[in-house]
C-alpha cells in the first residue's frame, strides 16, 4: 500500500467518524423539532443560549422552532458534503 493510499484510508476513517457524529446530532435535532411541533400552545419553553449553562424562558416559540430547523438544514448540508468527500476518496 502506497503512502498516498494509507493517507486516503486515514482520511476516510476520520470523515466517517465525523459523519457518524453529525448524523447523531441530526437525529437529535430531528427529535427536538418533532417535540417542539407537538407542544401545547401554553407550554413553557426554556432555551439554552450558545456556550452557556444558563437556561432562559423563551416566549417566542416560533423563533426556537425556526432556529432548530435552520440548524437541521445546516447539519444536512454538512452530512452531504462529507458523504461526497468520502465517495471521492474511496474512488481513488
Amino acid at each position: 500500500m502506497s503512502k498516498q493510499n494509507k493517507q486516503n484510508a486515514v482520511d476516510i476513517q476520520i470523515l466517517k467518524f465525523k459523519l457518524s457524529q453529525l448524523e447523531k446530532k441530526f437525529q437529535e435535532t430531528d427529535v427536538l423539532i418533532s417535540e417542539l411541533l407537538s407542544l401545547k400552545p401554553n407550554a413553557t419553553i426554556y432555551y439554552q443560549k450558545s456556550d452557556t449553562n444558563i437556561f432562559f424562558m423563551e416566549n417566542n416559540k416560533q423563533l426556537i422552532k425556526d432556529d432548530k430547523k435552520k440548524n437541521h438544514a445546516k447539519l444536512k448540508k454538512e452530512i452531504d458534503k462529507i458523504k461526497e468527500k468520502i465517495k471521492k476518496l474511496e474512488a481513488l
